[in-house]
């Protein structure tokens, strides 16, 4: 990394991803390659357990719940994440599975703590949950939950991208994948800015169309279905 991009031979100047050194402990006592694969598959795997339940309880019966969990297994972008080389945001498809089970069992001590649990995945994670905040509070009707969500992700983000990351660097700090948004501004902030006053350049990033062509990738083996609910994309925005 640090050939690559200069000053980040610390990896969490690259990319915050605490939850690495769970993974480390059981590969600490079987340091072998099979530790780390057999170890990604179980997690990812795992999501089918969260899915299953929140099939059973929107759907109403257990073959539904069935059924939409063997979509996700069989869904090919599951797949590929899963057996594709192995870093940490894969690891928030289970955790964001159990938050929205939480959510929607209103078991609000679990929700928060699988809020919390998201955002700590990686740096960014802290929009996803913002997002998902939106929803919740102007679909969902659910205001403190709502309202939670978006104060924690993006103070979250902010915290971690602002001052965490650029204090475990400890010189001029430029985020791994700021050049992606560099004509928006500088930094955190100055691209938050500059989403919001350059809305025609927002949509033509937001409708780049390698983003069009991986949207119809994720939607053509569900048959376009979630296209239908469009409240429910809003954190892929």
């Amino acid at each position: 990394q640090e050939f690559i991009v200069p000053g980040t031979f610390n990896y969490f100047t690259a990319h915050f991803v605490p939850f690495i050194y769970i993974l480390a402990i059981p590969f600490k006592l079987i340091p072998r390659p099979e530790t780390v694969i057999v170890l990604n598959v179980a997690l990812m795997l795992s999501s089918a357990i969260p899915l299953y339940k929140l099939a059973v309880r929107l759907g109403g019966n257990k073959r539904f719940g069935l059924f939409i969990t063997t979509l996700l297994l069989w869904y090919p972008t599951f797949q590929y994440i899963t057996l594709y080389e192995f870093e940490m945001l894969r690891f928030s498809i289970p955790i964001l599975l159990w938050m929205l089970y939480f959510f929607e069992t209103r078991r609000t001590a679990l929700y928060f703590l699988f809020v919390i649990l998201a955002i700590l995945v990686r740096e960014e994670m802290g929009l996803t949950v913002a997002m998902f905040g939106i929803y919740a509070l102007l679909f969902a009707k659910r205001r403190k939950e709502g309202v939670s969500a978006i104060i924690l992700g993006l103070g979250g983000f902010l915290l971690i991208a602002n001052v965490i990351m650029p204090a475990l660097r400890g010189e001029d700090y430029i985020h791994i994948a700021a050049g992606e948004f560099s004509q928006f501004g500088n930094g955190a902030f100055g691209i938050m800015r500059g989403v919001i006053s350059q809305p025609l350049l927002t949509l033509h990033k937001v409708f780049n169309p390698l983003k069009i062509v991986n949207l119809f990738m994720l939607a053509f083996p569900l048959l376009g279905i979630p296209l239908a609910v469009p409240s429910a994309l809003l954190g892929i925005v």
